[in-house]
């Protein structure tokens, strides 16, 4: 390959990365001669044409490759409007892994490829980040008739989160939505359940589990302070019970990276960092009730954490969000 061709196409790749996108190249020879990068493993090529170096694809996150995929379909096809899942990755929303795979849009065509067709009527759409996306109470609408309570639950926080949004006013945007639609009531009996105080997917899912099986709702993003360190610290969940303070943590080698990333630290000092602060707030008497992603989609490893904790659960304590037939 010549040199001027690699320059060229490093030029394509660099300008396509700084805008979120996959490279394209309108010369032959050079999608010819990226088809040979992507044999010899250097570019991966995510979508039917379109490419990027395999090293920066390999370190983007399953949502940040989705965006990524959305916003170069977005600049072929101008005129899509995208919905339900992959709208919501534009608007940063949380979405399911498992709805990360495929692209939606709304139109009659048959599935092509990765991209499903979505025959949605009356659809309104809004620019987001340089892409057409249905409405924000659209997009909130449909991933929660296609994701269920737990899921769907998890979608409806972020929005309240992400957006800083009056609960009661988005309701009302939301019910006008719902109303044409199957499973409407369904979707607003989630959205009651909503709170922008939970900080990922994870801790809505979780939440979802403990509601579908009465457990005493808790408080969440509760603040401690440490004597010691003289800092303010943040639970995921809190239960003042009577016997006194039962604290809740969603662990997971996820949400140390994260939170590793965000303070410029190590992941074995974060962990450190969390033990220390467990072990004093122990020393007050607090409980803590630490599990993880997996024992909350299990379900009864979650509950029996809970319940050695003493955290109350009352048998239909809670009305849980039925839906009804196909969504």
């Amino acid at each position: 390959m010549s040199r001027a061709n690699i320059e060229r196409i490093n030029e394509i790749l660099t300008a396509a990365s700084n805008d979120g996108r996959l490279a394209t190249c309108q010369d032959k020879n050079l999608r010819r001669a990226c088809g040979r990068l992507v044999k010899s493993c250097k570019l991966v090529m995510p979508y039917q044409g379109m490419f990027a170096e395999k090293a920066r694809w390999d370190e983007l996150e399953m949502r940040q490759q989705a965006k990524c995929i959305i916003k170069s379909l977005a600049a072929a096809h101008p005129s899509w409007i995208f919905c339900c899942h992959s709208a919501a990755v534009v608007y940063g929303l949380e979405v399911s892994a498992s709805k990360l795979r495929h692209v939606h849009v709304v139109g009659t065509r048959e599935p092509c490829g990765i991209v499903y067709f979505h025959n949605t009527k009356h659809v309104e759409a809004e620019l987001v980040d340089g892409v057409l996306v249905t409405t924000l109470e659209r997009t909130v609408c449909d991933c929660v008739r296609s994701n269920g309570f737990r899921y769907g639950l998890a979608t409806v926080d972020s929005a309240l989160r992400a957006f800083q949004l009056d609960p009661d006013e988005f309701r009302a945007r939301l019910k006008t939505v719902c109303k044409a639609v199957n499973n409407g009531q369904f979707v607003l009996d989630v959205f009651d359940y909503g709170d922008g105080r939970s900080e990922n997917g994870g801790e809505s899912y979780a939440r979802a589990v403990m509601i579908e099986n009465g457990v005493q709702l808790p408080n969440l993003q509760v603040e401690l302070y440490d004597e010691v360190d003289k800092k303010t610290y943040r639970i995921d969940y809190g239960w003042q019970l009577k016997k006194g303070y039962v604290a809740g943590e969603l662990d997971g080698a996820e949400k140390y990276k994260s939170i590793a990333k965000d303070r410029g630290m190590s992941v074995v000092d974060v962990i450190r960092e969390e033990r220390r602060r467990e072990s004093r707030c122990r020393n007050k008497g607090m409980l803590f009730a630490r599990f993880t992603f997996a024992q909350a989609v299990a379900g009864r490893p979650l509950l029996s954490i809970l319940d050695a904790c003493g955290v109350p659960r009352v048998e239909g304590a809670n009305a849980i969000p039925i839906m009804r037939g196909a969504g």
